[in-house]
């Protein structure tokens, strides 16, 4: 996380420049975008100290939407529906 320095209501802005321009490169270095488009990948923490990475295998052009409907459940992987 982006280290940001307070600037306090009597701090004059002539003198607060450079922290200012300093606070925009701590947020721009820490930003979760890289250079590229791609964001970081999200990861589910799990119940002890392991994760879960969630990536997309889509490699053409179309974007696609995966809604999650509101209820309690159980997301199931393909080997687990077809038992392969």
């Amino acid at each position: 996380m982006a280290t940001i320095t307070p600037i306090s209501g009597s701090d004059l802005v002539k003198d607060s420049r450079a922290v200012i321009n300093t606070n925009f490169t701590n947020l721009n270095t820490d930003k979760a975008e890289t250079n590229s488009p791609t964001l970081i990948t999200p990861k589910i923490a799990g119940s002890s100290t392991g994760s879960t990475a969630i990536v997309s295998a889509n490699a053409s052009a179309t974007n696609y939407t995966i809604i999650f409907k509101a209820e309690d459940g159980t997301v199931a992987l393909m080997s687990d529906i077809t038992g392969g």
